[in-house]
């Protein structure tokens, strides 16, 4: 079977190659604010396993309705000469006196008459009225089984029920929601149903992008498990290490060196929020639209990362640590190689330890300085839950939204006192294993996949969590 060509038609500027981009999750369409960026009708394909089973034709927006039906009503015919819907399009498409007036508006009727469904793309912010029902009286001389959809739902000043009601009196009967700028799992469904209902033999293959919908969505929530689980490794074991002439050269040299620490740090969590977003779908823009960048609450993509505010939005909370030292019976375990001995009770633990987590390590041996690694308390919880706010923005995020993630958005805490017990005991392990940090080379040590597979079940139970609170909202 051949794929069903959907063509979005609709006024200039009411999210047609939004709902494109948000329809076959592709963040690469472009979409800009100012009306009339699509200027011809294009195809945008849907493949399962190989098999094209979808096109969307994306169509210049309408601007002169009205006009056109006048020529249409004109130059129709009358009696047994009349040309029904589609032969009086042709002839208007053909004439060369109508081109330079309309030369969009004949665009968009290609890609209407190549079409076996019209999704008419309705923005209810607008006014039901006037040219927009000239559009819908327009497109159904074309013949195609036409669906309605009312988009930008999240504008505010909804008029939906008035569309509702101009649509229904101009005969299309077929209405669904779908918001261009929301996540559209739910109204996409909605979406489908409704074509199989108008081309009732496409059915299996909208069950077929149901089933492979979810698949997408198990797949990429593990690969964004193990992604954030190798950057929690190479950073919780990375270490800076320099060589000097000199004991005193060492020490000059240290202020300089921490902060190199530190960039090269905020570099690789920079590097693992950018392979989150490429994982969902939203790499570099590739037709003229903009690239999804990722930046925390004040700006800069990553500059909270050592602050003391990243501790106390991202850091492990006293109660929790406290709650920690009653699993473990001390903080031995916890605060053990920090020269800090062993602490019974967990308020006591849990002050040590927030203490400790305002540390990176410095040691100069001779002429070799050492810094890092990071403390494996406060640290490897920050990493996490900063990219767990990025993972959370993109996982349920449409692709025709282009607004910045911003990292520091979200609550802070999320980790169960038995979850940062594991994820200490691994950063623990990380902090003595330099050589299995990947910033500045390739680590490929067996003890070090082990450790990424131990953290990559920390990440993805804390995901998958965050998922089922996602999906109730």
């Amino acid at each position: 079977m051949s794929a069903l060509v959907i063509a979005l038609a609709g006024h200039a500027n009411v999210g047609k190659t939004s709902l494109v981009s948000a329809l076959t999750r592709d963040a690469t369409l472009a979409v800009n604010e100012a009306a009339g960026t699509t200027r011809s009708h294009y195809l945008k394909t849907y493949a399962l396993a190989g098999e094209e089973v979808l096109a969307f034709v994306d169509t210049p927006g309408f601007e002169f309705a009205s006009r056109i039906n006048k020529w249409l009503d004109a130059h129709g015919g009358e009696g047994s000469d009349r040309l029904d819907g589609r032969a009086v399009l042709a002839a208007f498409l053909e004439d060369a006196d109508t081109t330079a007036r309309h030369d969009k508006e004949k665009e968009a009727l290609r890609g209407v008459l190549r079409a076996d469904v019209i999704a008419y793309v309705a923005d209810v912010v607008l006014d039901p009225e006037g040219q927009v029902v000239q559009e819908v009286r327009l497109l159904r001389r074309a013949g195609v089984p036409m669906i309605g959809v009312l988009n930008n739902l999240h504008a505010g000043d909804d008029q939906s029920e008035r569309w509702v009601e101009m649509l229904r009196r101009e005969g299309v009967d077929n209405i669904v929601r779908l918001d261009a700028l929301r996540f559209p799992a739910a109204q996409e469904e909605s979406f489908f149903v409704a074509l199989g209902v108008m081309r009732p033999e496409h059915g299996a293959t909208f069950e077929r992008i149901k089933a492979l919908r979810a698949t997408l969505d198990e797949q990429n929530l593990v690969r964004a498990a193990v992604a954030t689980a190798e950057t929690l490794v190479d950073c919780l074991a990375f270490q800076h290490v320099t060589s000097h002439g000199t004991e005193e050269e060492a020490k000059r040299y240290r202020s300089t060196a921490n902060e190199r620490f530190k960039e090269m740090l905020r570099q690789r969590e920079e590097a693992g929020f950018r392979s989150i977003a490429d994982i969902y779908g939203f790499a570099e823009t590739a037709l003229e639209g903009e690239s999804l960048e990722v930046r925390s609450w004040s700006g800069a993509v990553t500059d909270d990362l050592f602050d003391p505010d990243a501790l106390r939005r991202y850091g492990v909370s006293a109660g929790t640590l406290a709650a920690v030292g009653a699993l473990t019976g001390s903080f031995v375990d916890v605060l053990g190689g920090f020269g800090v001995g062993t602490l019974i009770g967990g308020v006591s633990g849990a002050a040590a330890g927030l203490w400790l987590g305002r540390r990176v390590s410095t040691s100069i041996d001779a002429g070799t300085l050492k810094v890092g690694p990071v403390d494996a308390v406060q640290f490897p919880s920050v990493l996490l839950n900063r990219s767990v706010d990025c993972w959370r923005q993109v996982a349920r995020r449409s692709h025709a939204d282009r607004a910045d993630v911003e990292v520091g958005a979200g609550d802070g805490e999320r980790l169960d006192p038995r979850e940062v017990q594991s994820l200490i005991r691994l950063a623990r392990k990380c902090s003595k294993r330099p050589e299995w940090s990947g910033i500045g080379g390739r680590p490929g040590d067996p003890d070090r996949s082990r450790t990424v597979d131990g953290m990559t079940e920390v990440v993805e139970a804390l995901l998958r969590k965050q998922l089922a609170q996602l999906d109730q909202r």
